[in-house]
């Protein structure tokens, strides 16, 4: 017999599954129960008072995208916004300091009035061609790649054999995707983009900071995509928890229940089906609908549930996930005046970039980066990326 029963148990209530969790309890009318190991929910959208008293720092979500992170929510719960989940709007992306001669690179946000002839301009001091071909494909971006990327991220999968919206435009010529760049590495697809090294580096620069690898083959078109989705980068006021704060709190009005301090040590499994949860005091939760578990796939696979309870080829391929591009935060710093850099005297914008990374002109040093990491060691110090949180 169960201590407790819900329609839906929650293993974790990290970010997405506080998003799951809004829609079961709004609009679904479900009884939920969320059981997070932590002190607080969240996840990734944790923030610290780490650096000094007084600033809050986040420590893993800092970049959010308006569309393909939030912007459905907004639409679907007003409320989430007078609850605390607030954004401002940076002018720029991502941006590259060069250190050979303190100049930079990086694309206008679409925040930005005229971002187009401005990031235009920005690259032509480099190539007048990058320039151009940087605008052909960010046209094509809005057109045909951007709502492709919408459709496939916000709906379920098409069946097995049939092409997906990723893969329809793919195929459709006027997209701009090149056939060959499917099979290419991020950097050589870059080379063949651009021909200066400055624009090469910036569609690198971002995937390699997100966790992608430069170098692994046929993953080119996935670090093209991260360069423009980062055109409508946007900052969560008061840090990233703020979001986490604002969906606990709708959780919690349209009755669901999230216990901290609650470690879920097994997920019952009965005749193939998860039946519920075990937690580490031996309560036993029971749930009519199911279990939607918020862990890794290692950890659901080994430790929650049980090989045993997998097809055999599912958990070769959980074995196989590398997990050592995981992107952290080292450090954070308390300033209580906004950074001065050497490279604003190539441009006065800098400052208002999302992040600024700090690297070298050309892709052989990202390279070089890449095989470290591979190798289980730490990259190059020199070459950090800075989340500038300053709105």
């Amino acid at each position: 017999m169960a201590d407790k029963t819900y329609d839906l148990v929650y293993v974790g209530a990290g970010n997405k599954n506080l998003i799951n969790a809004m829609y079961a309890t709004k609009y679904g009318g479900l009884k939920v129960g969320m059981f997070e190991e932590r002190h607080e929910v969240g996840g990734g959208w944790c923030c610290e008072e780490s650096p000094a008293p007084g600033f809050v720092a986040n420590h893993c979500s800092q970049v959010h995208t308006y569309n393909l992170h939030h912007r459905p929510i907004w639409d679907d719960f007003p409320e989430w916004e007078e609850y605390g989940a607030k954004f401002a709007k940076p002018r720029l992306g991502p941006t590259v300091v060069f250190r050979e001669d303190d100049s930079w690179i990086g694309c206008y946000s679409v925040w930005e009035e005229n971002y187009r002839d401005k990031t235009h301009r920005l690259l032509s001091r480099y190539s007048q061609r990058d320039a151009d071909t940087f605008l052909e494909l960010e046209e094509k971006w809005v057109k045909y790649l951007y709502p492709a990327v919408i459709e496939w991220a916000f709906n379920p999968p098409v069946p097995f054999g049939q092409p997906d919206a990723l893969e329809k435009v793919i195929m459709n010529p006027d997209a701009g995707i090149r056939p060959e760049w499917l099979m290419m590495s991020p950097v050589q697809c870059m080379r063949d983009i651009f021909e200066s090294p400055e624009a090469q580096t910036i569609g690198i620069r971002i995937a390699q900071a997100g966790g992608a690898s430069p170098i692994a083959y046929g993953s080119a078109i996935g670090a093209l995509l991260m360069m423009f989705t980062h055109m409508d980068t946007i900052v969560i006021l008061g840090g990233s928890h703020q979001c986490a704060h604002a969906s606990q709190r709708i959780i919690l009005e349209n009755g669901g229940e999230i216990t901290h301090s609650c470690k879920v040590d097994k997920i019952i499994i009965e005749n193939g089906k998860a039946k519920g949860v075990r937690l580490e005091d031996g309560t036993e939760i029971n749930a009519k609908l199911g279990v939607v578990c918020g862990a890794n796939p290692w950890q659901l696979v080994e430790e929650l549930t049980g090989p045993e309870h997998w097809d055999r080829e599912i958990v070769r391929k959980v074995k196989n996930i590398e997990a050592n591009w995981v992107t952290i935060s080292w450090y954070t710093w308390a300033f209580k005046e906004q950074p001065h850099y050497k490279a604003e005297n190539f441009h006065p914008d800098l400052p208002y970039s999302m992040s600024i990374t700090l690297g070298r002109k050309g892709l052989d040093a990202m390279i070089k980066e890449s095989a470290r990491r591979l190798a289980g060691e730490w990259p190059d110090p020199e070459d950090l990326q800075i989340s500038v949180y300053n709105w």
